[in-house]
């Protein structure tokens, strides 16, 4: 009975809880982000599901683990459709120096603080598994939430050099988090008997040909889509079509998702909408994308006080520093402020995607811990993001 009931308020919130979402929050001081991001939903899950109400259990959790495939698909197809090479080409090349070197030096900073923190909160780990989970606690570190950037574009006082730099980089600083995350559950997942999916090297090419091959299927049918109700449908039936796929060959579908999408868009030969139709239509898959993500968050609040703060305190030195680093080792062109690196605190959806790709590779009590840090981590940055950003483009340069 519980479930039905669980089913049932799911069902209520993705259908009001989206219509909320598409509205435009007028929510004074810092928690704006956390209800006008559609965050709020998390904390409904975690709410809903076995650690409090116990609503939504593991068994309605197991049944609506599809939505959760296309969920991580979708995510990483929206990005995706970002990176046209009609448009990147036109950049600078030392701001793709900043980008990808304030990205990496959050994963160092992160990677080598978390490489001795694990094992003295876990205990012994084997090689591999603790290897993995520093990997995807860097790479879901190193990104910037691009949502908030994109609202922070209405915002008049959000203007200048610094603003431009902090939204090409937040278009862009999760290229090397994919990639990461894809290698970790390519090359340092250990294959059972039961999976079909093969090693190494064998594992990237599958992955990269469905990427690539979904693609080019997407430009295909679009092509015959003379609306933006057929254009939805396609879409959707494609991510569908490509997060089943990536599930039953055990193929991380962040990774898969994100190929597709910058195949999509590159081969396009029109400015389609794209983005903008999916955001703005399928905000109830992302309500229960978020509650289910929600309910499978495990707080244990030692470990996630210690785990917490230093994950979002090292984050934070990265960006900035990293940021400041570049800024003035590169001399863009855009001559932003040295506090660039603080309008690039946010975090978003692809951060908890990531991390929970991880932990369908990798299930464990550690993996667990990872993802309960990544989703505080996100929820917490939402708080102060955006004063943080706005503070960066009016600083002096």
């Amino acid at each position: 009975m519980k479930s039905l009931v669980g089913l049932a308020i799911i069902a209520l919130l993705a259908v009001f809880g989206s219509r909320l979402l598409e509205r435009h929050w007028h929510i004074p001081g810092p928690l704006k982000s956390v209800f006008g991001g559609g965050l709020i939903y998390l904390v409904a899950g975690y709410v809903l599901g076995p650690s409090m109400l116990g609503y939504v259990t593991g068994e309605v959790t197991v049944h609506l683990s599809p939505v959760v495939t296309i969920g991580l698909f979708w995510i990483a197809f929206l990005f995706g459709i970002n990176l046209k090479w009609r448009d990147l080409r036109r950049l600078h090349n030392t701001l793709f120096l900043f980008v990808f070197g304030q990205a990496f030096a959050v994963v160092a900073v992160v990677g080598v603080a978390f490489w001795f923190l694990l094992p003295s909160v876990f205990g012994e780990i084997p090689l591999r598994e603790l290897t993995a989970a520093v990997l995807t606690l860097a790479a879901c570190a190193s990104g910037t939430g691009q949502a908030t950037l994109f609202r922070l574009k209405m915002n008049r006082n959000f203007r200048g050099p610094t603003a431009q730099t902090a939204s090409v980089a937040a278009t862009l600083d999760d290229l090397p988090a994919i990639i990461v995350t894809g290698l970790v559950t390519f090359f340092l997942h250990e294959a059972t008997p039961a999976e079909t999916h093969p090693p190494g090297f064998a594992w990237l090419g599958l992955a990269v040909s469905i990427g690539g091959l979904g693609g080019w299927v997407v430009e295909l049918l679009l092509r015959r889509a003379d609306n933006d109700q057929a254009r939805l449908l396609l879409i959707l039936g494609c991510m569908s079509v490509g997060g089943g796929i990536c599930a039953y060959l055990s193929i991380a579908p962040v990774f898969v998702g994100a190929i597709m999408g910058v195949v999509y868009v590159n081969l396009s030969p029109r400015d389609d909408r794209v983005f903008e139709i999916v955001t703005r239509s399928e905000s109830t898959l992302y309500v229960v994308f978020l509650i289910l993500v929600g309910t499978i968050v495990k707080l244990q609040l030692e470990q996630l006080a210690i785990l917490g703060a230093v994950f979002v305190g090292v984050r934070i030195l990265g960006k900035v520093g990293g940021g400041a680093l570049f800024q003035h080792w590169l001399r863009l062109p855009q001559n932003p402020s040295p506090a660039v690196g603080l309008a690039l605190i946010a975090q978003g959806g692809l951060a908890i995607a990531l991390a929970i790709q991880y932990a369908r590779v990798f299930p464990s009590a550690l993996a667990d811990t990872v993802v309960t840090v990544v989703i505080a981590s996100v929820v917490v940055n939402a708080v102060y993001a955006e004063p943080l950003a706005l503070r960066a483009a009016r600083a002096k340069r």
